[in-house]
This record gives structure tokens, C-alpha cells and sequence, in this order.
């Protein structure tokens, strides 16, 4: 006689703990807005001229001026969080770093969108 082995889809019971073993630290810390130049983020990458209005395989800019991804020409493209933070950052660090005026105004737009 051939016996099916019993399944079950419930979890077994076990109590969760009332708290963590360890604690994270709350307070102490303090925003710094002064940020030396040196330190400020991608104060050395900004977005190459030739970059501004990408139209490249895996990246392209919507009708908002949004960059997006996608996997190839022929694919839809989509929000990349990733890739919109970048350009972004790039942007303003070609902003503030441009001065051509018609060329400053584009990265602000840009990194705004």
C-alpha cells in the first residue's frame, strides 16, 4: 500500500521576541549644511555636456525630461531610482560648476525633472 506523505501550509507557531537584541543609537547626531567643497557629493562627476538629453540603448529622457531605462531600443523604458539620483546629482554638479547661462538653465531643468 502506497502512502502520500502529509503536507501541511501552516507555519509553525513560535513566539516572536518583545524586542531586539541589541538597540540602535537615537540621538547625537547633527545635520552639517556647511559641507566643506571637497566633501560634497559628486562635486567631481558632473554630467558631460554631450550627456544632458541622453538617447542611448538603455537610457532616454520621457515627455516630463525624466531619465529613464530601459533593456534596449525597442523595450519601454521605466523609472530606475538608481539612475534618476545620478543624473541628477550630475546635473546640479555641472550647474554649479557651468557658465554658459543657456547651459546652466538646461542642468537645473534637468535636474529638476
Amino acid at each position: 500500500m502506497e502512502t502520500t506523505p502529509r503536507v501541511t501550509t501552516e507555519a509553525p507557531q513560535q513566539e516572536s521576541p518583545a524586542s531586539l537584541p541589541f538597540s540602535f543609537k537615537q540621538d547625537g547626531f547633527v545635520a552639517v549644511l556647511d559641507i566643506p567643497e571637497h566633501m560634497k557629493p559628486w562635486r567631481d562627476r558632473p554630467t558631460r555636456w554631450e550627456n544632458v538629453t541622453p538617447d542611448t540603448q538603455h537610457t532616454y529622457l520621457d515627455a516630463d525630461g525624466v531619465i529613464q531605462y530601459r533593456p534596449d531600443w525597442d523595450e519601454p523604458g521605466y523609472d530606475q531610482p538608481v539612475t534618476q539620483i545620478q543624473f541628477g546629482l550630475g546635473c546640479i554638479t555641472a550647474y554649479r560648476t557651468e557658465t554658459d547661462p543657456a547651459r546652466k538653465d538646461l542642468y537645473l531643468t534637468r535636474a529638476k525633472a
